[in-house]
């Protein structure tokens, strides 16, 4: 899987111009779901961060479940706890019901820590993971 991952990192920098700026920072992250939910945050991805901190590109085993290799984040305004980048992910389950699941997370840069919020529209359950990165 982490081969994938790469690959499509790779695959994904050229085409948004991440590998070539000097200090692009590069994140694989470990995580573990908290509370008693579980299933729709990944227990590992990649976090890929533009010079600028304008562009993130996130790499998942949830969204390569269902077709994506990666996608662009929206970053938000940085602030105390880092990082903050928002995506989503198109679901189908055998039955072709749908859902949109909205992520959330903050990424420390200076502790390395990450916390991964999700929550599928339209329902009232939500999902979140926490644990520590490594730089690339």
């Amino acid at each position: 899987m982490a081969v994938k991952l790469r690959l499509a990192f790779w695959v994904s920098a050229l085409i948004v111009g991440l590998s070539g700026p000097i200090n692009a920072a590069s994140y694989y992250c470990t995580l573990k779901e908290t509370g008693k939910r579980s299933g729709w945050v990944s227990i590992d991805m990649y976090v890929h961060v533009a010079p600028d901190k304008k562009e993130i590109v996130v790499e998942d085993a949830v969204m390569q479940h269902f077709g994506k290799d990666s996608v662009n984040a929206k970053v938000g305004n940085p602030g105390s706890a880092g990082l903050v980048f928002r995506w989503s992910v198109d679901t189908r389950n055998a039955s072709k019901q749908r859902a949109r699941i909205e992520y959330r997370a903050t990424l420390s840069e200076e502790t390395l820590k990450i916390r991964v919020h999700a929550r599928p529209t339209g329902y009232s359950n939500d999902f979140e993971g926490r644990g520590t990165c490594q730089l690339q």
